[in-house]
């Protein structure tokens, strides 16, 4: 999966706004909150939609999430990429997050980034 495929996956997640949580992680129908890959899950968060978008592979992979999360290039001082995507998802609206992932895709989706191999 590149690194387009996966903002793509994770933004269509949450696209619709009753698909979005800014808590960090997911939520099922009933509110409480759950594992990003529980298949009871219907909100996910700006995070939690990236980890469910690759079954949790994007955190442990030390190629992918750099590039990712450059693409995201999401502002903040968290000690992490997705640590600053999470801040950024609690204190920003949905729209705001969706312009995130939209800038993001953009970036990746370039005519700079048309022969790349991932």
């Amino acid at each position: 999966m590149t690194p387009l495929e996966i903002l793509q996956r994770a933004q269509a997640l949450i696209s619709a706004p009753a698909h979005y949580t800014p808590q960090d992680g997911a939520v099922m129908a009933d509110g409480r909150r759950c594992s990003v890959d529980d298949p009871r899950a219907v909100r996910w968060s700006a995070g939690g939609a990236l980890a469910a978008a690759t079954g949790f592979r994007l955190l442990a992979d030390a190629t992918l999430m750099p590039r990712v999360s450059t693409a995201l290039a999401t502002p903040g001082t968290a000690r992490t990429p997705h640590d600053r995507l999470v801040a950024y998802g609690e204190r920003h609206s949905h729209a705001e997050v969706l312009a995130l992932y939209d800038a993001a895709i953009a970036r990746l989706a370039g005519p700079e980034n048309a022969s790349d191999p991932d």
